[in-house]
């Protein structure tokens, strides 16, 4: 549960277009939309964290978005892998 919270908090900043998302966003080069996207998919996967019979797509949901995320950080010239 406690993962599903995190998941929940982290698209409640992109969905609210936060500072540091949006900054974080425009600096890799995705589109503002990318964004809420982004966000409606972690949100959709930490509800199904919570849902009894989906937990195993929530949480395949949510690891190819974070294999996304690092494969974005490590194509970006201004990270390390």
């Amino acid at each position: 549960m406690l993962l599903a919270t995190v998941f929940v908090g982290a698209a409640g900043m992109k969905l609210a277009a936060s500072e540091f998302e949006t900054m974080n966003f425009a600096r890799f080069g995705y589109a503002p939309w990318f964004m809420y996207l982004a966000g409606l998919a972690e949100m959709l996967g930490a509800v199904l964290l919570w849902v009894w019979g989906y937990v195993a797509y929530g949480a395949l949901l949510l690891a190819v978005l974070m294999a996304g995320v690092r494969s974005a950080t490590c194509a970006s010239a201004t990270q390390r892998c």
